[in-house]
């Protein structure tokens, strides 16, 4: 005889139901799966981080970058400051 297929959470016969197994090999029913499902979603979108309203580091990084703002050697292509009056590379 097979083991009984009973969901774990509610204790409901599944064997002739829709259910999901876990990766421990317990039987979820579909309802108390998509319960489950939204309980983990909830809990991970109140752990997410907030915005601290500081500002994007790299974008001000982004913005005084040589490579980004400056100009380039024109034989090597080289990124240059702008007061750069020949390249040493």
């Amino acid at each position: 005889m097979s083991d009984a297929k009973t969901c774990v959470k509610c204790g409901t016969d599944v064997s002739d139901k829709p259910r999901t197994k876990d990766k421990n090999g317990r039987y979820w029913c579909a309802s108390c799966a998509k319960k489950a499902q939204a309980a983990r979603q909830a809990k991970k979108a109140e752990q997410a981080p907030k915005d601290t309203g500081g500002g994007d580091l790299l974008d001000d990084l982004l913005k005084k970058s040589v490579a980004v703002q400056g100009k380039t050697c024109p034989e090597c292509s080289t990124p240059l400051t702008n007061e750069a009056i020949l390249c040493t590379h």
